[in-house]
């Protein structure tokens, strides 16, 4: 089994067979040779992604805070960090809806931080209970009241509430569950949450044919029968890179405020 070659198609049909376990098998060494070449075939796509991210960033401010919030602020600002170390790479490796869900979490942790430099988060911790905070509540919490002006700018605010938008669909699902994908050339009408991609390319031995390598238990394929192409479903891919953007947008308007 090491080194065994993932399924093949060419001109829609397979010439090799994937194993017909439904998980990874027990064996280790099995394992790692689907493994090393599941991350050969991926290498590609994941150079591609993660130089979609390159230009985006999360900087932290260098302001000192007051003594009795500094040890809170320092793990604040190791959350943020590592929360968006973890964003980077689930977007690199194809975990898109994991990129976004994260994304969030970090603004949600720029708006405590914030808060706690401002001397605010008492009156957010009474406001809200701890089981109820959310991304969607601190925001509400930050935007302009009868008695009071708003903690945060309305940019902020109107990004914030947008990343709120693509959090709840990524954790909940309720456009997706009930979308009807389509193949080009239809790509006008796709929805704004996936992205389709041919991953067809010419065959290795120069016959002119076409083929495309699957990892095993490969999901979200699409066949287009017209002309024997394969297409590729990365869920959450469009949300993500918005998420990814978003965030770093944010936390650089945010920490400003600081």
């Amino acid at each position: 089994m090491r080194g065994r070659k993932l399924a093949r198609v060419k001109n829609g049909s397979f010439d090799a067979i994937l194993p017909p376990e439904a998980h990874l098998p027990l064996d280790p060494e099995t394992t790692r040779g689907i493994l090393e070449e599941t991350d050969r075939n991926q290498r590609p796509f994941r150079t591609k992604w993660r130089c979609e991210i390159l230009g985006t960033s999360v900087k932290l401010p260098t302001v000192k805070l007051e003594r009795t919030a500094t040890m809170h602020t320092v793990s604040l600002d190791e959350e943020i960090a590592r929360c968006w170390f973890e964003a980077g790479w689930a977007y690199t490796y194809g975990l898109f809806q994991s990129a976004t869900l994260l994304t969030c979490a970090i603004i949600e942790l720029a708006i405590e931080r914030y808060l706690r430099s401002k001397d605010l988060w008492i009156d957010y911790e009474n406001e809200v209970e701890e089981k109820h905070r959310t991304l969607g509540s601190a925001i509400s919490f930050c935007r302009p009241r009868k008695n009071r002006g708003a903690y945060l700018t309305e940019r902020i605010l109107e990004k914030g509430t947008r990343l709120n938008e693509i959090r709840i669909e990524a954790a909940h699902m309720n456009k997706r569950r009930n979308l009807v994908l389509k193949l080009p050339p239809e790509f006008d009408s796709l929805d704004e949450i996936d992205e389709i991609e041919i991953v067809m390319q010419p065959a290795v031995d120069g016959s002119g044919k076409k083929e495309v390598y699957f990892s095993v238990n490969e999901t979200g394929i699409l066949f287009d029968p017209a002309n024997q192409d394969f297409y590729k479903v990365r869920a959450f891919k469009r949300y993500a890179k918005e998420a990814i953007s978003l965030t770093s947008e944010i936390t650089k308007l945010i920490f400003e405020l600081t």
